[in-house]
């Protein structure tokens, strides 16, 4: 009896924590037109999906409204330890604090399974992850998946055109969106 209440939180911290996943992904879309930069989300997989290892959090770009393909999965460039200021002008992309302070975990047992973006072959199971959000409106298609507790899963799905975030609550694959 005691257990039931403590299992019924952790499901709505989880379901909490992947509804304000999603609101953040449109907030930055519509951040992103509002201040004409481009913003994107970073996810940090760590080594795999265990819980506590795994972190979110966002960066604008510092100056470009256009992007390669090698700046859209650069990390930070590191200037020299001791000038702060020179590490910001030197990054392509600084944390962002306006809409997400610093940056969060995953409550309870809630994971990042893997993210799929369409400009990658296979799905992304380690290390970070850049979603991209563009002063057109526009977005990197993806699907973020998060899993939880016994069968709880979640599929966010970003849509490429608006910007805007589905929530699945299954596994979707951006094959199975494709049409």
């Amino acid at each position: 009896v005691l257990a039931i209440p403590k299992l019924s939180s952790q499901n709505n911290q989880m379901r909490q924590a992947v509804r304000r996943l999603s609101t953040i992904t449109r907030e930055m879309q519509s951040t992103a037109k509002l201040h004409g930069a481009v913003y994107r989300l970073v996810i940090d997989l760590a080594d795999g999906p265990k819980a506590g290892s795994q972190k979110y959090w966002l960066e604008k770009a510092t100056s470009k409204t256009v992007l390669t393909p090698d700046e859209m999965n650069a990390p930070e460039k590191p200037a020299d330890k001791d000038d702060e200021e020179a590490q910001k002008a030197q990054a392509l992309f600084v944390p962002d604090e306006k809409l997400l302070k610093g940056e969060k975990e995953l409550p309870g047992d809630l994971v990042f399974e893997d993210v799929e973006l369409k400009r990658k072959e296979q799905p992304i199971t380690r290390g970070k992850v850049y979603i991209h959000f563009f002063p057109q409106g526009l977005a990197d298609e993806a699907v973020i998946h998060l899993k939880g507790s016994a069968k709880l899963r979640w599929s966010l799905v970003i849509h490429p055109l608006t910007g805007k975030t589905d929530i699945q609550t299954e596994y979707v694959s951006l094959k199975e969106l494709s049409p």
